[in-house]
């Protein structure tokens, strides 16, 4: 399901932007379209490259989910899906363990990336004690160099851990 779930939002992204390009932009001579790398643009030195690339476009998360499975009593594997409006400098999840005793509290949290991504499948894992009940709330994160561009929020059901 996640794979077609997948490959649907890639068929409607890349859709989307195909419009953009469909027809031929109607330039003069007097008003010629802007260089694609203008020198004037803000470069920044890749450390993976000897190379200096231009930054990311701002981009938005567009679709996100998470999940929460029992892996045995003593642990649970949350994961998690985000997909971007395109190619981010980082995407981020940040996963919150919530624990029912009494009352939901916030027991554990950590948080994962990915750099230059349109897309995050991530999972993270978490010891916790037996006999409670556990949900997860993720935070899916899209940055521009360090600054969050856009946030969005999931919450899985909770499960029984015995």
């Amino acid at each position: 399901m996640r794979k077609l779930s997948f490959i649907l939002c890639m068929v409607l992204v890349l859709s989307v932007c195909s419009v953009g390009f469909a027809a031929e932009p109607a330039y003069s001579d007097a008003n010629p379209p802007a260089p694609v790398f203008s020198p004037d643009a803000v470069y920044a030195e890749s450390p993976d490259f000897s190379m200096n690339i231009a930054p990311y476009a701002i981009t938005t998360v567009l679709d996100w989910s998470n999940s929460i499975t029992k892996v045995s009593s003593t642990s649970v594997r949350c994961n998690s899906y985000t997909v971007a409006s395109g190619i981010a400098d980082k995407i981020g999840v940040e996963y919150v363990l919530y624990q029912y005793n009494g009352g939901w509290q916030r027991y554990k949290s950590i948080t994962h990336s990915k750099s230059r991504s349109a897309s995050f499948s991530d999972a993270a894992s978490f010891s916790v004690a037996s006999g409670y009940s556990y949900y997860v709330t993720t935070y899916h994160r899209t940055y521009s160099g360090s600054t969050v561009v856009s946030t969005k929020t999931a919450t899985s059901g909770s499960i029984y851990v015995s």
